[in-house]
């Protein structure tokens, strides 16, 4: 035990020397949405040519990414309770595999952040690197959540939810909350703590070896809730809560091929309430689980050894073996008793015998003390390896909060070190203002000799204008002889428009005495924008055509340049277009046979927002089990009583043009051919583009 104590010391000494070591040369960077949002490509080039490994990224707003952000370097990314909103459009059909923070470097650690709308949202592709700290994360709203391949990883205190993928999709392993290593790869060491995940097709699927799976939430998941497959070695899944999931709470080398998950312990952990609580199609270590209300079987290991047995039961079964032995010792004993009794007439035959019974009688007494010593012995075992595994838990969960503490530590340095500096600066700003002021008195007193001098110059200048007004105006009777300029005068009419379409603007160009002024070029203008120009006809009319791509009242403008015979001149009027909010639906379905997702997907194309209703009509035979939606501004409702699903969008297209999703899972009871087209309740200014309407068979 002192020894352990000397290493632990040890090594949390050399993490904190080297702590220190970096902390000297790390940097913090702010992220802002000002100089970033939307705008992944500055963001990268920022990182590939000013961040240093060992860097921190803190993100101080919420902001949008339009495309993947690799981190190729050793970081910390700091979310502080931030949100990336991603690109991902299910409109589209993604045939690449694009993850929002592509992890390409070792060492990197990932902290509070918030992200949605992603395509996968944490992952690697094709890498093998180490030491990966994600904790303290939200994901949402994406066909993946968190995908690595590498090794010495840790994943802890994330919440993943609403990962609506599917892994039989053109993007691999959609669908999936937290995936580890991918099918016979090479991944180990692997820390999964403390998570929550929900509203996945599996929420943890793990492919890597020594890999603990402790304390997390699995719930609501629409096939596993906890896969541990292929040839995986040293798996521990303790202390979890597994509940609701469609298919399997644990499933333990399902699709495997010899010899499959090697070495898999499974126990301490509550499962309820899906189809099988643990399903093990390979031998593995079962036990001390709470398993209830699964619908079809609790536990299916039918190929485990003895160990798939709960504790209690073997204590029970030894215990039997005992009483059995000391019966069989008691009848012994009477046969010994009955054997004395008749020895009377067959002392001189038996002598013999007697001694052989004696050495039988001491064999089977120390045969009955070995069973004795080898029943504590398996009881002694099983203490000692529930007792490793909890100590293995408990240290994952030690290195974690260490991990944790040494971040924080960092971010202190950091923080003491700017601030340092920023009041080094002010010091030596408050030193260059006093010597500024310094020089700044002597250079008004030589301001004021200055002026002195200019003053009596200045009286020598007046007498020299004095003589030149003389010659300007002898200069002003020749001006007088230039030839002035005519007036023109220019009128432009008052129109109206429609979003998108076009209209023609009209100007007239004449003279003072509104005679026509011909074939002279007139420039139109929308909002202080040139728009366009044309040669004013016999009738002095200048037309222009244009397609409105504005609402409101628009200022027009019209303006003549002038000639050699004309002055320039120009007019002001107004084009009034009408609020255009344009909306298109597209309606999809997902699924087989009874159950079926339907997807209510809609775009904003049009400049105005609209607030406005969306009802889907879910026919009678149906039950809805689910209605969920992407933005947390809008708000999703069913009425049982009506059938009626309804999406309400308030202001939606404000800000610029985007897109949202109303997402129904139904399970159908009845057979025959249904339609599904939503209905919008319209507003003035809002037109639907399109609206398909969609069929679904139930056999």
């Amino acid at each position: 035990m002192k020894i352990k104590k000397i290493v632990l010391f040890t090594m949390l000494l050399a993490i904190l020397l080297a702590v220190s070591m970096t902390t000297a040369s790390a940097t913090t960077h702010n992220i802002t949405a000002a100089e970033y949002n939307g705008n992944v490509d500055s963001l990268q080039a920022f990182i590939d040519t000013t961040v240093d490994s060992g860097d921190t990224l803190s993100f101080v707003d919420d902001i949008t990414f339009n495309k993947s952000l690799k981190l190729n370097k050793s970081l910390t990314i700091e979310g502080n309770g931030n949100t990336i909103a991603g690109y991902y459009d299910s409109t589209k059909n993604y045939t690449n595999v694009e993850f929002g923070l592509n992890i390409q470097a070792s060492d990197i650690t990932i902290n509070g952040l918030k992200m949605t709308n992603f395509i996968g949202a944490i992952g690697e592709q094709n890498k093998n690197n180490s030491n990966i700290i994600i904790s303290n994360t939200e994901i949402t709203a994406s066909r993946s959540g968190i995908y690595l391949l590498g090794n010495d990883i840790t994943i802890s205190n994330n919440t993943i939810k609403n990962i609506f993928g599917d892994s039989f999709d053109s993007f691999q392993y959609g669908g999936y909350g937290i995936t580890l290593g991918e099918v016979n790869g090479p991944y180990t060491d692997i820390l999964i703590a403390n998570n929550t995940v929900s509203g996945a097709k599996y929420g943890i699927a793990n492919y890597a070896s020594n890999t603990t799976i402790a304390n997390n939430t699995v719930t609501d998941n629409r096939r596993d809730g906890i896969a541990n497959n292929y040839n995986t070695v040293n798996v521990n899944i303790t202390g979890n809560i597994i509940a609701n999931n469609t298919r399997y709470g644990i499933s333990n080398g399902v699709g495997s091929t010899n010899p499959g998950p090697i070495n898999t312990l499974i126990s301490n952990n509550t499962i309820s309430n899906n189809t099988i609580g643990i399903n093990s199609f390979v031998d593995a270590d079962i036990r001390v689980n709470n398993v209830t209300g699964n619908s079809i079987k609790q536990i299916n290991a039918t190929n485990n050894s003895l160990n798939n047995i709960p504790l209690y039961e073997l204590i029970e079964n030894l215990t039997n073996t005992v009483a059995n032995l000391t019966n069989n010792i008691t009848d012994l004993t009477n046969v010994v008793s009955n054997l004395t009794n008749n020895i009377d007439d067959l002392n001189r035959t038996v002598v013999a015998q007697d001694v052989t019974i004696g050495e039988l009688n001491s064999t089977v007494n120390e045969l009955n003390r070995t069973v004795v010593a080898q029943d504590v012995t398996i009881g002694e075992l099983n203490s000692t390896v529930n007792e490793l595994n909890r100590t293995v838990v408990a240290q994952d969960v030690t290195i974690g909060e260490l991990n944790s503490t040494v971040n924080e530590l960092n971010r202190t340095v950091v923080a003491q070190d700017v601030t340092i500096g920023e009041l080094n600066s002010t010091v030596n700003e408050l030193n260059r203002t006093v010597v500024a002021q310094d020089v700044t008195i002597g250079e008004l007193n030589s301001t004021v000799n200055e002026l002195n001098n200019t003053i009596t110059t200045q009286n020598g200048t007046i007498n020299n204008l004095e003589d030149r007004l003389a010659a300007l105006e002898a200069a002003l009777t020749e001006v007088d002889k230039t030839p002035v300029k005519a007036e023109a005068k220019i009128a432009i009419s008052k129109a109206n428009g429609t979003y998108n379409k076009t209209v023609r603007l009209n100007a007239t160009l004449t003279d003072s005495s509104g005679k026509a002024i011909v074939g002279e070029t007139v420039n139109f203008y929308l909002n202080g924008k040139s728009i366009g120009n044309n040669i004013t006809n016999s009738k002095g009319i200048a037309y222009l055509t244009y397609t409105v791509k504005k609402t409101g009242k628009l200022n027009i403008t019209a303006k003549f340049l002038g000639n050699s015979e004309y002055n320039a001149v120009n007019k002001n009027s107004t084009l009034t277009v009408p609020k255009y909010a344009g909306i298109k639906i597209k309606n999809v379905k997902q699924g087989s046979g009874k159950t079926v997702i339907f997807h209510v997907v809609l775009r904003s194309v049009g400049p105005d927002s609209s607030t406005f209703k969306v009802n889907l009509k879910i026919p009678k035979g149906f039950k809805v089990t689910k209605v969920w939606f992407k933005n947390k501004n809008m708000k999703a409702t069913y009425n049982k009583k009506t059938g009626l699903a309804t999406l309400n969008l308030k202001n939606f297209g404000a800000t610029k043009e985007h897109t949202t999703c109303m997402i129904i899972t139904t399970k159908a009871s009845k057979a025959g051919t249904y339609s599904f087209k939503p209905t919008v309740t319209t507003t003035k200014g809002l037109t639907v583009l399109s609206n398909n309407k969609i069929t679904y068979k139930v056999k």
